[in-house]
């Protein structure tokens, strides 16, 4: 019996909490320019972990 009581309130509370997110990601998505472009303003970084170029030992292989 704990287990359902468990399960329904951690299932409720993962359905409360998207319902709470999904307002605020769908706003991020509405922002555009006057002009009717996104607007991409923000911090941007070039740094990565993925190499440019796939090394030489690595040929052959999907994923690195």
């Amino acid at each position: 019996m704990h287990s359902r009581v468990l399960a329904s309130i951690i299932g409720l509370s993962v359905v409360i909490g998207i319902a709470w997110l999904v307002p605020f990601s769908v706003a991020a998505q509405t922002r555009t320019t006057p002009w009717g472009d996104p607007d991409l303003q923000g911090i941007w970084t070039n740094t990565t972990t993925t190499p440019l170029q796939r090394p030489e030992d690595l040929t052959g292989q999907e994923t690195l």
